[in-house]
């Protein structure tokens, strides 16, 4: 499929389809049950399940949730969001949808970019690599920053966090022991930043991305607890293990929150 950036074409994006919630519950009234009572998480999510990707490079979205390079989207908001509950719980997307547009939503986080350690000429690779990384991968630009902001703040030095399993998360994105800039002198090359957003986007050798997420479960949001847990109750996204919160976290960015 050719990808241009001037395209406006969006193909239908709409959560899978789930019972609408009766009564939307909040993040503090969660149990526990993602944890083992040992303490460790249940589920590495994405990150960490020994899943290969074998040709990351190629990896596209293949479902309707593929996207051409679009700048439609709403002027957003700045609410954190704290819902709990199925795909259809969280903000609409597609046609009709409230993410924010892309152009806005990258010029509002780059405050917090430079905030957390980037310089002006990595803030413009890191916008470079996800118009590059989106066009090939068929992910939505706003999923890919949203994650980057989530996961790293857009700081190209970010360190490696651990899952519980033992596999390392590093990059921009913390991927599934993908590449890195930790301890390098600024600027973080492009290649390289393109590449901590590819590990993440489209996976790499050693496990999956967000592409590999959205292609199973059909949605963004399934896609994203996927992405942080790898453990999926399509009716509660708060549960999985890892962070409870993730998905109401990128959500919130997706609409327009900063931190």
């Amino acid at each position: 499929m050719f990808v241009t950036y001037m395209s406006i074409l969006c193909l239908a994006l709409s959560p899978a389809a789930a019972a609408p919630l009766t009564q939307a519950t909040s993040l503090a009234q969660q149990s526990p049950a993602s944890w083992r009572t040992d303490g460790s998480l249940i589920g590495g999510g994405a990150k960490s399940l020994a899943i290969l990707v074998s040709d990351p490079a190629n990896a596209q979205v293949t479902n309707n949730q593929a996207v051409t390079i679009t700048d439609k989207g709403t002027a957003g908001s700045d609410n954190h969001l704290t819902t709990c509950g199925p795909p259809s719980a969280y903000p609409a997307y597609g046609t009709g949808g409230v993410w924010m547009n892309f152009p806005d939503m990258f010029n509002k986080n780059k405050q917090s970019m430079s905030n957390n350690g980037a310089t002006d000429e990595e803030i413009g690779r890191i916008y470079n690599s996800i118009n590059t990384i989106a066009a090939a991968s068929l992910v939505d630009r706003r999923v890919i920053l949203a994650v980057i902001m989530q996961e790293s703040h857009g700081n190209p030095r970010v360190g490696s966090t651990t899952s519980h399993d033992g596999v390392g998360n590093p990059g921009l994105m913390q991927s599934h022991q993908g590449v890195t800039c930790a301890n390098q002198a600024a600027p973080c090359p492009q290649s390289i930043i393109d590449q901590m957003v590819r590990d993440g986007t489209q996976g790499t050798s050693s496990g999956d991305g967000l592409v590999q997420g959205i292609n199973i479960y059909g949605n963004v949001y399934e896609a994203l607890r996927y992405y942080n847990s790898g453990n999926v109750d399509a009716s509660n996204l708060c549960l999985g293990g890892a962070t409870a919160s993730y998905v109401a976290d990128v959500a919130s960015r997706l609409t327009g929150w900063t931190n």
